[in-house]
């Protein structure tokens, strides 16, 4: 009995690291799948909306369906859209939109803009997503930063409008 809990002790760090990790990937992979669904809906919506319009009046619809849109309990999710590397609808960050962002990455070196595109063109190959830092509303109104998970997908009837959001990784254990 006593060696069974000595190896229960020793085991215990690992077994509630291994039992957490299990958890998180379990609860990333459903956040996942609501973000992609989500985004992928909104996505042919709009390019139904859209389909046969100049491309200001597509830009101008987009923004509109989306500025007021939050999901999350603390409402710090929203869809954002760009044209390949430069915003041109974000609902948070009004001094983005119309800027390049080719160029921006993260604190930890990611081109996430650039990566955002290129899994928006290839999603119908293999659904992938972008993990990078950014800038989270927070309730006071003020702005920290967090961890982001995000999905991006073309607008359909659209000339590389694409649609993204995504999720901040430490509210995830909210998605239960």
């Amino acid at each position: 009995f006593i060696l069974l809990i000595g190896i229960v002790f020793y085991y215990e760090k690992s077994m509630e690291t291994d039992t957490y990790n299990a958890i998180h990937s379990a609860l990333e992979y459903e956040v996942k799948e609501k973000i992609k669904l989500s985004t992928d809906a909104l996505a042919k919506s709009l390019g139904e909306l859209v389909a046969g319009l100049d491309e200001n009046s597509q830009i101008a619809i987009i923004a509109k369906a989306i500025e007021n849109f939050r999901f999350e309990e603390d409402k710090n999710g929203y869809f954002f859209a760009c044209k390949e590397h430069t915003p041109v609808a974000h609902p948070i960050h009004k001094d983005l939109i119309g800027k390049s962002l080719y160029d921006e990455k993260d604190v930890k070196g990611v081109y996430y803009v650039r990566d955002l595109f290129e899994i928006a063109k290839d999603q119908d190959k293999e659904t992938k997503f972008v993990h990078f830092t950014f800038t989270k509303p927070l309730p006071d109104g003020s702005l920290g930063a967090a961890e982001k998970l995000n999905y991006a997908i073309m607008i359909p009837n659209t000339n590389n409008i694409w649609l993204s959001t995504g999720m901040y990784t430490d509210t995830l254990s909210t998605h239960t």
